[in-house]
This record gives structure tokens, sequence and C-alpha cells, in this order.
């Protein structure tokens, strides 16, 4: 299966870096402004947008948006819905809301070509999935691959990846103020010799996974490859 991910910085090819040193057969589709995300990069092989059509396959393509604004899948989607057949994936990692994932799934499907919403966080230490089951398990090999580098979790249908980065950007941004307004009690405490404000993150972890429990562990998702 081939591998078309659409890259806009360098920092979206660390997935690029991954899926070669697993061997998959990997195409850079650059759509940066001058065009020179791969620079330097000798072994990729690197295409420009207008060159998509030139992609022709026996096998399903598989055509990855790893890049973070929401607007430039819009600008690209079209480029590929005339060469979309049967069999043929689309995954979206930008930063979007699950209404413009919904909608761009049934644009997609509209041709036989499936449709996935994967969120990731900055590091890509692991991979959210929303898409159908039966999408899955056609991907399976695809996601059992990615897992030999971080975990890859099915949340649900289309839309739910998306869904799930909100909460989660949601509750890191609490959790930072909440660990900054943490150190400053301690500080400001009689404790402050004591306790070690700046170990206040593992502390925390420690007494979280405590109180945690079997709540926490990755098994109750829909599917963890």
């Amino acid at each position: 299966m081939k591998i078309i991910l659409f890259a806009n910085t360098r920092h979206d090819l660390l997935t690029w870096k991954r899926l070669a040193q697993a061997e998959v057969d990997v195409v850079i589709c650059d759509v940066s402004a001058y065009g020179d995300v791969a620079t330097n990069l000798t072994d990729a092989t690197v295409i420009s947008p207008s060159q998509l059509d030139e992609m022709e396959e026996d096998e399903p393509r598989v055509f990855w948006f790893m890049l973070p604004q929401s607007r430039i899948v819009d600008v690209y989607l079209p480029f590929l819905k005339p060469i979309l057949r049967v069999g043929d994936v689309v995954l979206d990692s930008s930063h979007s809301e699950p209404a413009q994932s919904q909608r761009r799934a049934r644009d997609v499907e509209s041709v036989g070509t499936d449709y996935f919403d994967i969120g990731t966080n900055a590091s890509h230490s692991v991979y959210l999935v929303g898409g159908s089951e039966n999408a899955m398990s056609r991907l399976k090999s695809f996601f059992l691959c990615l897992r030999r580098f971080c975990p890859v979790l099915h949340l649900g249908p289309v839309g739910s990846s998306h869904f799930a980065v909100q909460i989660c950007e949601f509750l890191e941004t609490r959790v930072r103020q909440t660990y900054l307004e943490g150190k400053e009690k301690i500080s400001a405490s009689p404790f402050a010799e004591t306790v070690d404000a700046d170990n206040l993150l593992g502390i925390f972890s420690a007494y979280f996974d405590t109180l945690a429990g079997p709540h926490s562990s990755t098994s109750q998702f829909a599917g963890v490859y």
C-alpha cells in the first residue's frame, strides 16, 4: 500500500521518518509555500500537488494530510476528489472541528473512499483514530505498523478523534495552570524547604495513578492496536 503524505513543515515529516523506517512505500506531497519541506531528504520521493494524478497504483492508496491547519485540507482535498477510487483511504491529522471531519468524510465516501480523522500531539507520541469499524479492519495491518512507534487508539466514528484532541488540549491548559498555582502554594507554605516544588508533577502523577486505578486503562477504548 502506497502512502502519500501531505506535508507543510518539516515537523510534519516525523511520521514519514517512522514509515520509512518500517520500509513502507511513502511519497511526500509538498504543499509548503516554497516547495522545500523535504530539502536534504535524499532518500525521499517528493511530488507537488499537480502531480497527484500520476500516483496510479493497482492497490489502494492512503492519502494522509499531516497538516496543522484545517483550511489547507479544504484547499487540497478537491485535488484528490477526481482521482479517488474505491478502496482508497484519506487520513486527516489537521486541527479540525469534528463537524469538519464529518463533512469531509461524507464527501469522499461518496466515491467509495474511507476517511479517518487521526489526532496526535506535538511529539506524535500517540495516534487517536476516528473512523468506522469496517474501515479499521481493512487497515489493520497499517495501524499495526504505526503501533510499532506509539499507541494507536480507535476512539469511535469519524469526528471522535478531533473531539478528543480538543478535550486533551483543554485539559492540558488547565493542568499547566494548576501546576503553576501548585508551585506558588508550596513556595508560600511552611513546607517550602521540605517539599520539592520542582517535583510536583512526579508527586501528582504518583497520586493520580493510585486514585485513577483500573479506570485509567486504555482497554476502555473501542480499539487498541
